[in-house]
């Protein structure tokens, strides 16, 4: 049994999550995306991990990955931060 969850929709799309509520042998976590434009209803499957992801964390991550494009060289944790415009948080920092 899974539980339907709605993403994200517009005029032309509608993704959806498929979350197992009952675990069975052979099911899994999946996720959807439906093409309504034009009628044509076409379904397409999506990784489950990056579709459940929220809207903060997929602009997070796309920061991130166009960051580490430019700079092939590599960066520090510090560094790549900055340049995404978020500062590094000390353990003692993220406890209070």
């Amino acid at each position: 049994m899974y539980a339907l969850k709605k993403t994200f929709s517009d005029t032309k799309n509608i993704e959806f999550l498929l979350t197992v509520q009952k675990e069975r042998a052979g099911i899994e976590n999946c996720a959807w995306h439906v093409d309504t434009a034009i009628g044509s209803f076409a379904l397409t499957k999506k990784e489950y991990k990056s579709a459940a992801m929220s809207t903060y964390d997929k602009g997070f991550s796309s920061k991130v990955i166009d960051t580490l494009k430019n700079h092939p060289e590599g960066l520090n944790k510090t560094a790549l931060l900055e340049y995404i415009g978020h500062k590094k948080m000390t353990k003692q920092q993220e406890i209070h």
